[in-house]
């Protein structure tokens, strides 16, 4: 209503998969939110829209060649003959993407280009607080769920006693296939304790050689390492054994006692990006 236009449709970004999602649309056929429910976005391409400026941005510049005609052929057969692209940008992040369009073109005056700026930001800061609220809602399901599994856990050591509750509780907050801990025994790594929807080579006893594991690299990066998609990129005798068995993306998180790495947990799913950044 207040730019006029015949179309509106709002996409939502998510960071780990670079995907645009549309969320909302107006005056859109349901061939094109179908064909157009999901744009793929490139790095440098998320790069060229957090540096996005009105007056001289143009769509076409930003995205890739294939990723801006698919665009483009989809709007033109829909009879939207013009498109005006708003990313939307909040704290120098980007978190989604606002498309306007009109059956027949139009001169765009400076005045159109700040009123589509100031609904891009009043749109983006709408996002920010939805996605604040859930974040903080999750935050408290975590904490009072990691509250239950320290009360659990303390009450025993016998790890493969409490693994599966321990897996259980981590299923309850993230979508999992597999949850295994290997702790160092001499230059290999011991799996003590795991969990598997489906069967594993990966079970309690199981060893590889410490070279083989991402062992030497969470000792060095002190940090968890990800591997959003295994179908393309193959670093540990781990992430093999996992890709053979279905799994697609995979978290190893360090374990730390008194400062000192001494094993990891894993975390692995069925889905390619299945970690975003709040669940990392």
């Amino acid at each position: 209503i207040m730019v006029k236009s015949n179309v509106a449709a709002i996409y939502i970004y998510d960071t780990g998969a670079r995907l645009l999602s549309m969320q909302s649309h107006v005056g859109i056929t349901d061939k094109f939110a179908k064909e157009l429910g999901k744009i793929q976005v490139s790095e440098s391409e998320v790069k060229k829209l957090l540096r996005w400026d009105n007056q001289t941005s143009l769509l076409e510049e930003t995205l890739s060649d294939s990723t801006y005609s698919s665009i483009m052929k989809t709007v033109l057969r829909d009879g939207i003959n013009m498109l005006i692209a708003q990313p939307l940008l909040h704290n120098n992040s980007l978190l989604g993407l606002m498309f306007i369009g009109y059956n027949a073109p139009r001169k765009i005056s400076p005045e159109d280009n700040k009123l589509f700026d100031f609904i891009g930001r009043q749109t983006a800061i709408s996002i920010e607080n939805v996605i604040l609220k859930k974040d903080l809602s999750k935050i408290s399901k975590r904490l009072d769920l990691m509250s239950a599994m320290t009360k659990f856990t303390g009450a025993s050591f016998n790890l493969n006693q409490i693994f599966e509750t321990i897996a259980y509780g981590i299923k309850q907050i993230l979508d999992f296939a597999h949850a295994s801990i290997a702790v160092v025994e001499g230059d290999v790594m011991a799996y003590n304790a795991a969990y598997s929807t489906t069967k594993s080579q990966i079970v309690p006893g199981f060893k590889l050689p410490q070279g083989a594991t991402p062992m030497s690299w969470l000792i060095k990066n002190q940090k968890a390492y990800i591997q959003d998609d295994l179908s393309s990129s193959i670093k540990f005798s781990t992430d093999d054994i996992y890709t053979k068995e279905g799994l697609r993306s995979v978290v190893y998180i360090p374990l730390y006692s008194q400062g000192a790495i001494f094993g990891y947990l894993t975390i692995a799913s069925r889905k390619p990006n299945a970690f975003n950044a709040g669940d990392r």
